[in-house]
C-alpha cells in the first residue's frame, strides 16, 4: 500500500494480450480473471494516481488514472458485467 502522497507502478504484461493468457497469469497468481482485476483496482485506490503498462506485440502502451477515475471504472456497469463474465 502506498499513502496519498505517492503514486502506484503497476505493471501488467500479457504476452498476446488474449483472454486465455490472462486466465493463465490469474491461475499461476492462485486467483481468478475476475478477482486479479478487481485487486488490481482495489490496490490502487490509497494512492492518488496509478499507471497501467502493458507491454503486448512489443508495444507498451501506459496509462494513468486518477484517484477519481478509478472509483469510476469500479463503478463502471460495463467494466462489472465483463469483469464479471471472465
Amino acid at each position: 500500500m502506498t499513502n496519498n502522497n505517492q503514486t502506484a507502478i503497476l505493471n501488467i504484461t500479457i504476452p498476446k494480450n488474449t483472454k486465455a493468457d490472462f486466465q493463465a497469469l490469474a491461475k499461476n497468481m492462485g486467483t481468478t480473471p475476475s478477482n486479479l482485476i478487481k485487486m488490481f483496482i482495489t490496490q490502487s485506490l490509497n494512492s492518488d494516481e496509478i499507471t497501467f503498462s502493458t507491454n503486448t506485440e512489443n508495444t507498451l502502451k501506459t496509462e494513468q488514472f486518477s484517484k477519481q477515475e478509478q472509483e469510476d471504472l469500479l463503478n463502471n456497469e460495463s467494466i462489472k458485467n465483463n469483469i464479471s463474465k471472465m
